[in-house]
């Protein structure tokens, strides 16, 4: 279940500045911000499409994760990690 999320672009417009020396054109990808909260087999999913979720939560540190999609699924490594000297509410 991915919900939108508002109030990042700003952040994600830092990020992509900060990375784009490293990026390739392959990788250049419009930003969506978004939460995961969880991953829904399709059977499940139409019981769950338009429930409307809402809630706030405090951003105090960052993670830059490299996701590789492998035979298995996807594996998540965290590449860094970032305590933010402010709160993002």
């Amino acid at each position: 279940m991915v919900v939108p999320v508002g109030g990042l672009t700003d952040l994600a417009h830092q990020v992509q500045k900060s990375v784009k020396p490293h990026e390739s054109l392959k990788n250049q990808l419009s930003f969506v911000g978004h939460l995961t909260l969880g991953r829904v087999k399709d059977a499940n999913r139409a019981k769950l499409e338009g429930t409307a979720v809402s809630g706030s939560f405090v951003v105090t540190e960052l993670e830059l994760v490299q996701s590789v999609l492998g035979v298995g699924g996807p594996t998540h490594t965290t590449v860094n990690r970032l305590s933010l000297p402010y709160q993002f509410e």
